[in-house]
């Protein structure tokens, strides 16, 4: 493969690497005319795969590509990613309105009843985070949450008709380590990834119930700190994590893992 060449198969496999569906081409090799290529899954392929895969179930059902399109739509329009998920399937779908992704992605075979049961349940579970969160005592970090500790100084008339309205309206999601209520603000969910930008994000809320998961962040931060040959870029974005899950871990009122306890968590990742 001349320089060129390579050059271009460079970019074009940092093209395809966000890809959901990869397949191996036995026509094209970046092995010097020997073994497969990694390429993206074709149409073609994607069709063939998939009538395969129903002769395999033993159906007679013509499984086509578009039909994976819809299915796709119906997941994203039901899942609960907050009111941007129909937005961004607009822009994926190339939709002309948010009506016609919202008529596209609708089930005839939805249970209306069964569904309601869920906005309930899920309204009470937001209710009772925002009853939680609304105690004197509680003790709260990210930027959202520290606005929301400011607030319990002004006394509300009626604190639990404040609170059901909020439920009904606002959108929650969890990361794993914070609460978000971005909705077209923010990082759109990265911070799922990178625990350091839910520490200082003005969209965050994070309780004592993610306390124990900030002290593994925390510990994971330090661990990252002691690495001192990977330049001053990854040093200082160290640094900057170690900062921000100390200062969460102050916030929520716990005390930081001791020199013990951060050998011990090295040892057994390290062992893992």
């Amino acid at each position: 493969m001349k320089m060129a060449e390579a050059a271009h198969r460079l970019n074009h496999v940092r093209g395809i690497g966000r890809h959901l569906v990869l397949g191996l081409n036995v026509k094209a090799s970046d092995h010097l005319g020997t073994g497969s290529r990694v390429e993206v899954l074709s149409s073609t392929s994607c069709a063939y795969q998939l009538k395969q895969l129903a002769v395999a179930a033993g159906t007679e059902w013509d499984l086509a590509n578009h039909q994976c399109r819809r299915t796709f739509a119906y997941n994203v329009a039901n899942s609960r990613l907050g009111r941007m998920g129909l937005v961004f399937l607009k822009w994926q779908l190339k939709h002309a309105s948010m009506s016609w992704t919202q008529l596209y992605a609708a089930s005839p075979y939805q249970d209306h009843a069964l569904y309601r049961e869920f906005e309930e349940e899920m309204f009470e579970a937001r209710l009772g985070l925002l009853e939680g969160w609304a105690h004197p005592d509680a003790l709260l970090s990210g930027g959202a949450g520290k606005k929301i500790m400011q607030t319990r100084a002004r006394a509300a008339r009626d604190l639990k008709q404040l609170l059901r309205q909020t439920a009904e309206s606002v959108e929650l999601r969890s990361t794993g380590h914070a609460w978000c209520i971005s909705g077209t603000h923010g990082c759109h969910g990265q911070g799922v990834y990178d625990p350091s930008m839910c520490g200082g994000c003005s969209q965050a809320i994070i309780d004592q119930g993610q306390a124990s998961a900030w002290q593994m962040i925390h510990l994971d931060n330090l661990r990252l700190a002691a690495i001192t040959d990977c330049g001053p870029v990854v040093a200082d974005k160290a640094r900057r994590a170690v900062e921000r899950s100390k200062q969460v871990l102050h916030n929520l009122g716990c005390a930081l893992p001791t020199d013990d306890q951060a050998q011990a968590y090295t040892a057994a990742r390290e062992g893992a």
